[in-house]
């Protein structure tokens, strides 16, 4: 049997895993939930550029293309290369805990969007839903 300061030290090991499990979890699944399009979410999606334009920053609000395409006759004009929302949750399991996590849109109106369609609202307003999934699959997946 351990020592009372391995059971100390292994319960405190134990304890950040699952910390870290929850704040990825709960992170990714809030990214998701705002960036869920209409009907089932709140996101107006008209060229996708929005959408798209989620992405995560540490330390500081994401960067990235800030301007969507231009209609055309023929279609839309993409001027800069179109974001990867699929990346989100890569760049969030890779999240270090010390630096402060942001989720945002680089789409220049994405505020003005947001303001009007409360897309961010939508997603973060299951948060504390979010911490406890995490919680429960944590304990199931860090023993």
């Amino acid at each position: 049997m351990a020592d009372f300061g391995q059971q100390v030290s292994n319960w405190a090991t134990k304890a950040k895993a699952r910390m870290v499990f929850v704040a990825r979890y709960a992170s990714t699944e809030t990214a998701f939930a705002a960036n869920v399009s209409k009907p089932e979410g709140r996101m107006p999606v008209y060229s996708g550029f929005l959408q798209a334009s989620q992405n995560v920053g540490y330390g500081s609000m994401p960067s990235g293309p800030s301007e969507g395409p231009t209609l055309t006759a023929t279609g839309f004009n993409w001027h800069d290369p179109i974001g990867d929302p699929s990346i989100v949750p890569a760049k969030i399991a890779s999240w270090d805990l010390s630096t402060t996590l942001y989720i945002g849109w680089t789409a220049q109106y994405a505020n003005i969007q947001d303001n009007k369609n409360l897309f961010v609202s939508f997603g973060t307003r299951d948060w504390l839903k979010y911490v406890s999934q995490g919680v429960n699959r944590a304990k199931g997946a860090i023993a």
